[in-house]
């Protein structure tokens, strides 16, 4: 009761400085996901209850992400959302992959009809680059090496090099290592 007691203050002290203090408009993307949550919680009991988000009203300090409060009985929730990234750096890692590399998926003339096509790409193959050019050449030498390989691909699981040119100050090099893959396409 008194760990209630002293979550609801906290709710009422922070919705105070809510509604006094400029919030941020803008949504983070997990905040639809413990949208989501609360709306399932408990069999739905928590889809209507009141939340602020510490985090975003007192940056300074750490806080949790939300504080929710059930309209049906006045109990408290604090939510905390952790990213878990299966190596370090690859949130990082993925904003550079999802700027060069997803563009790839828009190119139609790359369709092949029954065909699959599955690319690995290095981890911090972009992000290791210093010159977006650089980083460019390595994404427009990937999709120049599908367009031209792609009707003579075997079939099943092969393996192929894919010359990366065009980096300033730097010879011709090959991509090696294959841990990470772009969405694949289907015609």
């Amino acid at each position: 009761m008194h760990l209630t007691a002293s979550l609801s203050e906290s709710i009422a002290s922070l919705a105070a400085k809510w509604q006094t203090q400029s919030v941020p408009k803008t949504s983070r993307r997990e905040d639809t996901f413990i949208s989501l949550f609360l709306s399932a919680y408990e069999n739905g009991s928590w889809a209507d209850a009141l939340h602020v988000q510490p985090d975003k009203i007192e940056r300074i300090k750490p806080a949790v992400d939300w504080l929710a409060k059930r309209k049906s009985d006045g109990k408290t929730l604090a939510i905390e959302h952790t990213i878990i990234e299966p190596f370090v750096g690859e949130k990082a890692d993925f904003a550079y992959f999802k700027a060069g590399f997803l563009a790839i998926e828009g190119d139609k003339s790359l369709l092949v009809v029954g065909r699959y096509i599955r690319v690995f790409v290095p981890v911090g193959a972009l992000q290791n680059q210093r010159k977006k050019v650089a980083q460019d050449a390595i994404v427009q030498s990937v999709q120049r090496w599908i367009k031209s390989n792609r009707l003579v691909l075997p079939d099943g699981t092969s393996k192929h090099r894919c010359a990366i040119t065009g980096i300033p100050s730097k010879p011709p090099s090959t991509s090696r290592s294959t841990r990470r893959w772009s969405r694949c396409r289907r015609a």
